[in-house]
């Protein structure tokens, strides 16, 4: 039973009210900044005591049985926009998940429809705020985060598609803050109402009326979301968003791997050989007739059917807009593996750890579940920090990236584990295939405009262009942008390498034979070992700029000869060049070291290194005419020391001497600019 309260008959449940209050109300929205109270600023909306303010509405769920009062909704009507919003709705916990929630809504709108009918107005939109899901982690997930993420599926379920804009609700009265943790939803007026759309001149009527109802017109919140409005705005439209994500695709046979540098490799046991790489790498590499290699590959362990733990909830941005997404399978069956690539002088250069992850047999991944694995070394440009919310669950213990890692190689000390923002992905383009009532993929196409270079914008391209690019955005990519993607460094007729930033992508048309043989290592090491050589690269790269970073923001710049001798060993035996034997693995390495900027980070060092030495010489000169100044003064002073004793004058003139020389030096060391 529904109790349609209002201005007249708001007195005869006075008691009911306070029951809605305390027991349901409060409890159903804890943060007081994002409540109002009922006795102070509702009901005098509803007895119209207030001016300039929307009209409020209550109505109240009673038991059929015996009359308490089981939930509530609260609604603001805003006549000269003809907008409603659903302010508050509750149902006492007990009662929850038997459609009373629905019921309370339809029974609402309908009454409140019939009221502003009556005044000649009808409902164009309603809206409603929602809480935005607190991304924790997965193990220490509250109840209240889960029912957020609840109560954003079940408004969806009634029909509701969030604006797409960055939404602050303001203060709701004195002594409250502004809350900025919401979205702001359209809810679908009637079942006719197709909800895909709102007039932006309509929202921004609606949100201007809703602040000044809150005395905060003069709001920079409210003018930053007009702006969000005019941008997003299309001939005067604005698009609304499922809060669902969509996939476009299942694939079974793929593989991401990521590397991580291992900072202290004490407790980690390594066979001195690998039947899994050994093979692979005396055939790819021409280093020392191929014995003494620059590194060695070797596998650890192989994890199957392990439960892959996706976020529940999700957010990134694309040109300055925010989307947020439920996940659609939040849990998904995957075959982990490990290797680790070790350069022989171990006490020298640090160790890379591999981490690859595919599906497990006859599971499959949708092309966003493997975005979120890609992002690590993929596009940041839409803001998506992913190893906060993926994770692997292992004998009921939840783990990142970094702490199963850190398990398999029984690593205890936090911290030595790190990653470097590069990886490689593997796909067999038989495994992809349409998600449910999606249009086929004309994969042979496909295949034909890669071997041409006449890469068409349609949505197989697409697909492949996100994974690629590790973005989720990528259907609005337009043919220019799919075509400077998809640029491979190496191809044939059934398969393409491409590099973007860390990322090396490789898409074949693989037979039976190819997976087998990647049965453990799950990557192909024709893909992995470059990849692994150019990561040694980026370190080796880095530890130099380190080196030479702290010695130049060492004041006196003591100890630079060191520091150029540990650059020049660093550069020499750890910084790889013309390793391999075949052209295919040398391009895309030298495409690579282009990409990633380290021919030019090279060229800079040794630019750096050369000044360094030109003023260490120039600093050892004055030291030695210092000492041969002082040499002389004692010479002079020695002629003369039989007729007078000048002391003081030979005291002053060492130290005159020493002086300038001093200075000299310290002005050559504060000379050394190597930006």
């Amino acid at each position: 039973m529904f109790i349609f309260v209002n201005k007249n008959n708001i007195d005869d449940f006075s008691t009911q009210l306070q029951i809605f209050d305390q027991n349901i109300f409060i409890p159903a929205f804890p943060d007081p900044n994002e409540r109002e109270s009922l006795a102070d600023d509702i009901i005098p909306r509803m007895t119209d005591s207030v001016k300039d303010g929307p009209r409020t509405y209550c109505i109240l769920a009673l038991d059929d049985i015996d009359g308490h009062v089981i939930g509530g909704l609260i609604a603001d009507w805003y006549g000269d926009c003809e907008s409603l919003e659903i302010i508050y709705i509750a149902v006492s916990q007990d009662e929850r998940r038997k459609g009373i929630g629905r019921s309370l809504l339809d029974f609402s709108i309908n009454r409140i429809k019939e009221t502003v009918h009556k005044e000649d107005r009808s409902i164009k939109h309603i809206f409603i705020e929602v809480d935005i899901p607190e991304q924790k982690h997965a193990d220490t997930l509250s109840d209240e985060v889960i029912d957020s993420v609840e109560r954003i599926s079940v408004w969806e379920k009634w029909g509701a598609k969030r604006i797409p804009i960055n939404y602050t609700q303001p203060s709701l009265s004195a002594g409250k803050t502004p809350v900025s943790h919401m979205m702001l939803m359209r809810l679908a007026v009637s079942d006719d109402d197709r909800n895909n759309t709102i007039l932006s001149e309509d929202l921004k009527n609606f949100l201007e009326a809703f602040y000044k109802g809150l005395n905060s017109e003069n709001n920079g919140s409210l003018t930053k979301m007009i702006e969000d409005i005019d941008m997003i705005s299309r001939d005067g439209w604005i698009t609304l968003e499922n809060l669902t994500e969509s996939p476009r695709s299942y694939i079974s046979d793929a593989v991401i791997t990521s590397h991580y540098l291992i900072k202290d490799r004490i407790g980690i046991n390594l066979p001195e050989t690998c039947i899994d790489f050994n093979s692979y790498e005396c055939d790819l590499m021409n280093y020392v007739n191929q014995k003494n290699r620059p590194f060695k590959t070797k596998f650890v362990k192989l994890l199957t059917d392990i439960q892959l733990v996706m976020p529940s909830f999700y957010k990134y941005t694309s040109e300055g807009v925010t989307h947020y997404y439920k996940t659609r399978a939040k849990k998904l069956l995957a075959d982990i593996s490990v290797s680790i690539s070790c350069p022989p002088d171990m006490d020298n250069v640090n160790p890379i750890a591999h981490l690859s992850v595919r599906p497990s047999s006859d599971s499959s991944f949708s092309e966003l579940d493997i975005i979120r694995l890609i992002t690590p070394f993929g596009s940041r440009q839409e803001n998506y920090i992913p190893d906060s919310d993926i994770y692997f669950e292992i004998k009921g213990k939840l783990m990142n990236r970094e702490q199963l890692l850190m398990s398999l190689l029984e690593i205890r000390e936090e911290g030595k584990i790190v990653n470097i923002e590069e990886g490689a992905s593997q796909f067999d383009i038989n495994s992809i295939r349409p998600y449910d009532g999606q249009p086929k993929f004309d994969k042979e196409l496909f295949l034909k405009s890669m071997v041409s270079g006449d890469i068409k914008a349609d949505l197989f391209s697409k697909i492949i262009c996100g994974l690629i690019l590790g973005i989720f955005d990528y259907d609005r990519m337009n043919c220019a942008e799919v075509e400077d993607t998809f640029r491979p460094v190496v191809k044939s007729n059934n398969s393409a390498i491409i590099l973007s930033r860390g990322h090396i992508f490789k898409i074949e048309d693989m037979d039976e034979d190819d997976s087998k043989a990647l049965k453990r290592v799950s990557i192909s090491p024709y893909l992995l070992i470059p990849s692994t050589a150019l990561a040694f690269n980026g370190i080796a790269l880095t530890e130099c700029e380190t080196l030479i970073t702290d010695i130049l923001n060492n004041r006196f710049r003591l100890n630079i000869t060191k520091v150029i001798q540990q650059c020049e060993t660093v550069l020499d035996l750890k910084y790889l060049e013309n390793i391999f034997q075949y052209q295919s693995e040398q391009d895309i390495v030298n495409e690579g070291r282009k990409q990633r900027s380290m021919n030019d980070r090279f060229m800079k060092l040794t630019h750096r290194i050369d000044l360094l030495k030109k003023r260490t010489q120039k600093s050892s000169d004055i030291i030695i005419e210092g000492f041969l100044g002082i040499l002389a003064t004692f010479g002079i002073m020695e002629v003369f020391a039989n007729e007078m004793k000048w002391t003081s004058v030979f005291v002053l003139l060492i130290a005159a001497i020493f002086g300038i020389e001093a200075y000299r030096w310290y002005k050559v060391r504060k000379m050394i600019d190597l930006k």
